[in-house]
Order: C-alpha cells, then sequence, then structure tokens
C-alpha cells in the first residue's frame, strides 16, 4: 500500500490545492497532509494563515480527499517530515508529492536522505493564496 503525502498551509481551500489533492488520491492507497500551523507558516512565508488550523482541518477532511492529517507545530518543519517516515515507513511505500512551483522547499533534503520518492504535479495557473489575499 502506498501512502502519499505533502506538508503544507492550505489556506482559503482553492481550486490549486484539491487539484493536487486529487493526484495524491490517484497516486496512493491513501493520503496525508501534514499542516502547518500559524508559526511554522510565517517562519516560512513570513505571513501568518487567514484561516484557523481547525477550519483548514476541517476543509481538508470536508474535501473527502484527505485520510490522515498531522500538525507541524515545530520550528523546523524539516522535523515533521522525519517522524512522518519513521512512524509510516514500515506500513507503506512512501511518496512526497507536491506542486511544481516550489521544488527547493524546506524538508526536501530530508525526504531525500531518506530515500522518500518526490513527485511534483504542474501548478494551478491563476490561483494562489496569495491571489484570493489580494483580491480580499
Amino acid at each position: 500500500m502506498t501512502l502519499v503525502f505533502t506538508a503544507a498551509v492550505m489556506d482559503m481551500l482553492h481550486t490549486g490545492h484539491i487539484n493536487l489533492l486529487r493526484k495524491m488520491r490517484e497516486r496512493g492507497d491513501l493520503t496525508m497532509v501534514i499542516l502547518h500551523d500559524g508559526f511554522t507558516t510565517f517562519e516560512s512565508k513570513g505571513k501568518l494563515p487567514i484561516e484557523s488550523l481547525e477550519k483548514r482541518t476541517r476543509n481538508l477532511i470536508d474535501t473527502g480527499l484527505v485520510d490522515i492529517v498531522r500538525y507541524a507545530y515545530s520550528p523546523l518543519p524539516k522535523s515533521e517530515f522525519w517522524e512522518t517516515v519513521r512512524d509510516y515507513r514500515n506500513k507503506f511505500d512512501l511518496v512526497y508529492m507536491r506542486g511544481d512551483d516550489w521544488r527547493d522547499f524546506p524538508g526536501r533534503v530530508v525526504l531525500d536522505d531518506l530515500g522518500v520518492p518526490i513527485e511534483f504535479v504542474p501548478y494551478t495557473k491563476g490561483v494562489s493564496s496569495t491571489e484570493l489575499r489580494k483580491q480580499l
């Protein structure tokens, strides 16, 4: 069985997020999102999510495309990758998936070092949380 996972903020869930989640569902038997809290989001992107962690979790669950939600609370979210691989490697084949707009993401070195395959899906043009923020 294959577990496909990603790490993301998933603020203001939009078409780009849904496209990624659908690709994850097509690729694996189970899907997991490591959801960044406000602190880890600010550390990596310099801004806070608009929606609460609880709201973002509920949105993900409501899609029916996510089986497991974990949380990244660490000031070094790379540790969440290590813990996820440690917790699931013996039970599943692991694949990490994300949009191709950020290929050198924090934590990539950890996944490469642990031998977790990384697959990129095409970025959905014209839609992003940043663009939604501007429209608000």
